[in-house]
């Protein structure tokens, strides 16, 4: 696939906005790369890339707000979720779970592929179920650990929530809270 910066703009609404992702894709695009070679290597680095920009132009306005580093953190994040999707896809259109070993008569480089990408798989179904997990809180418990998780401060989330600082603390301890005793219930199952 060739990448297209095209359909990405696309999905944004005026032009200021098409500008603004446009500096953002100069800025970020070299870590986007970067993380999708690291998963998937760099035959497919650049489908991952051209998804990983679908999906920040269909939700730039989350993309675009805060500091640089957490929204480089954010870039870097969605690049390599879609590059644990991409290799996902990949398992099952061969046949087999992600992460199996090839057969006896693949070259060395393929099986040591296979085994990083079985790492990797391993670590995003723990991934899943966490954001699982999170998903399923209460609404104010979620919102407030979802922008602790991208990295916001109390501070920061204190003002986009509206919230006093004792408040997004409590909302905070309980979510962990919650969020433990779940973990460890579907670890009992």
């Amino acid at each position: 696939m060739m990448f297209s910066l095209t359909a990405c703009l696309a999905f944004l609404e005026n032009e200021k906005d098409e500008e603004a992702f446009l500096l953002y894709y100069e800025r970020y695009h070299r870590l986007v790369l970067y993380e999708a070679e690291k998963i998937v290597g760099p035959l497919a680095a650049e489908d991952v890339m051209q998804n990983t920009f679908l999906y920040i132009a269909k939700h730039f306005s989350t993309f675009r707000s805060g500091s640089s580093k957490k929204v480089a953190h954010l870039a870097a994040l969605c690049a390599r979720r879609r590059a644990l999707d991409y290799l996902r896809r990949e398992a099952k259109q061969a046949g087999h779970p992600a992460g199996e070993p090839p057969d006896e008569d693949t070259d060395g480089v393929f099986a040591d592929a296979a085994l990083d990408t079985e790492r990797v798989v391993m670590t995003a179904d723990r991934l899943e179920r966490a954001v699982a997990v999170v998903d399923s809180l209460p609404e104010i418990y979620r919102d407030t650990l979802r922008l602790k998780m991208i990295g916001y401060g109390d501070d920061e989330i204190c003002d986009i929530l509206h919230l006093n600082k004792t408040t997004v603390y409590k909302r905070l301890q309980r979510a962990y809270r919650m969020a433990r005793e779940r973990m460890a219930k579907d670890d009992e199952t």
